[in-house]
């Protein structure tokens, strides 16, 4: 499995680990991340927040945005 948006967000880092999309900010725990569409994904164990890949032209992920059931959101944008 390969996942072009795995790479470093700001404080978090996404990567495929045993087949599956895993997410960690730094100083945190590692979540896995679910599908919920091509570019969607919830957090195993979290509900609520939803992580949305967002890709540029090439179809390199260029940010993460964060969205939270209390309609809160957050980017942090890809810097490796």
């Amino acid at each position: 499995m390969s996942f072009p948006n795995a790479g470093t967000y700001g404080p978090r880092k996404v990567w495929i680990e045993d087949g599956k999309l895993v997410q960690q900010r730094e100083g945190r725990s590692k979540l896995t991340l679910v599908p919920m569409s091509g570019t969607t994904f919830a957090a195993q164990g979290v509900d609520y927040v939803r992580f949305t890949f967002v890709s540029d032209e090439k179809g390199k992920g260029s940010k993460v945005v964060l969205s939270y059931d209390d309609g809160n959101r957050s980017e942090d944008a890809r810097t490796k």
